[in-house]
């Protein structure tokens, strides 16, 4: 099977705002990623059912700590989907922040995406793609990279370590690199 991806590009008249790319993903049953919803910045939930029967899904927000805050639940027409920002899901409390993970089920197979929306000092909508990990597809095995690391220069980066399994502790090491190979260390 060929990899695919959408490019999503917003411009105005002066120009491109914003473009992020989502990768094409496997149906699945279960999907975990990354969430928030406060004065500057929310997160949409993209969910599309896979199959030709009516599915229900499930939505579960919990704060980094892992307490479960809110649930909703969204049911989806046969090769039906829904767009919805999480805090604007029935059953989400949107009076107050959040910050944490989103934990996205079904019985029947389904596809999901998360995007991260913020609207800039200047007023430009952004949108920053955050594809969630399907659960199934997750081995405790498997090393983890983020191939980019940009700080100065008016970049700044902010590295969010999710549990997928929510029922066990897990450890590793976080470890950075520079250009050139060396290990970096933090002080």
């Amino acid at each position: 099977m060929p990899s695919g991806a959408v490019l999503l590009h917003f411009s105005t008249d002066e120009g491109t705002v914003v473009e992020t790319i989502d990768p094409a993903i496997a149906p699945g049953l279960s999907f975990h990623g990354y969430g928030e919803f406060s004065a500057i910045a929310r997160t949409g939930l993209v969910v599309a059912n896979t199959t030709a029967q009516p599915s229900t899904v499930n939505v579960e927000l919990r704060t980094l700590t892992g307490v479960l805050r809110d649930t909703a639940q969204i049911v989806l027409p046969p090769l039906g989907q829904k767009t919805s920002l999480l805090d604007d899901l029935p059953g989400i409390d949107g009076a107050g922040a959040f910050q944490g993970s989103v934990q996205v089920t079904s019985t029947t197979p389904i596809a999901v995406t998360l995007i991260r929306t913020l609207t800039n000092a200047r007023g430009d909508f952004l949108i920053a793609s955050i594809p969630p990990d399907n659960v199934a597809d997750l081995s405790a095995a498997a090393e983890s990279f983020f191939p980019l690391f940009a700080l100065g220069g008016g970049a700044e980066m902010e590295f969010v370590l999710l549990n997928s399994q929510i029922s066990r502790s897990q450890s590793g090491d976080l470890l950075f690199f520079t250009a050139d190979g060396r290990q970096f260390l933090l002080q």
